[in-house]
């Protein structure tokens, strides 16, 4: 599934019918699709303000998930293709923006197994912009310590 720009629940939907049709090709059982589902479902549902995630912090929680190869692989490839659809969305369409992180949040959750989308979900709370994880975050990408005030004589 490539990266577009959808609502959540359009995302959802193109996830479920997706799996149906893994279902219906024998390449996965139905009971392995509904426990993907809720998994997925449950990963898309991060206690965050609506619209408060973008795609990079999305992006820079999956790289806090221990991933096999093959999956860093696929991650690479999504990565690719959403830095590419963030870069043709308008600094001021916070609406979009939120969209393109929920169709990551989907495609990532659906490579994920149970134990990996709690380490996303943990990571994705963290880096969350309104939490103190973030602020350490940024502060740690851009290589500068703390802001601190001045100590007084």
């Amino acid at each position: 599934m490539g990266v577009g720009v959808h609502p959540g629940c359009q995302t959802l939907e193109l996830v479920a019918a997706e799996l149906d049709a893994l279902v219906k090709s024998g390449e996965l059982s139905a009971e392995d699709a509904e426990a993907k589902m809720i998994a997925i479902e449950n990963s898309v549902k991060v206690d965050a303000e609506p619209g408060s995630l973008d795609a990079r912090t999305v992006l820079r929680a999956v790289k806090r998930v221990d991933l096999t190869r093959a999956q860093q692989d696929e991650i690479r490839d999504i990565e690719r293709a959403a830095i590419g659809a963030y870069r043709q969305i308008s600094r001021k369409d916070k609406q979009r923006h939120a969209e393109l992180a929920e169709q990551l949040k989907a495609e990532i959750a659906e490579l994920l197994d149970g134990e990996q989308i709690e380490q996303f979900q943990s990571a994705l709370k963290r880096l969350d912009r309104g939490g103190r994880g973030a602020e350490r975050e940024q502060r740690r990408e851009r290589g500068r310590p703390r802001d601190r005030k001045p100590r007084e004589p």
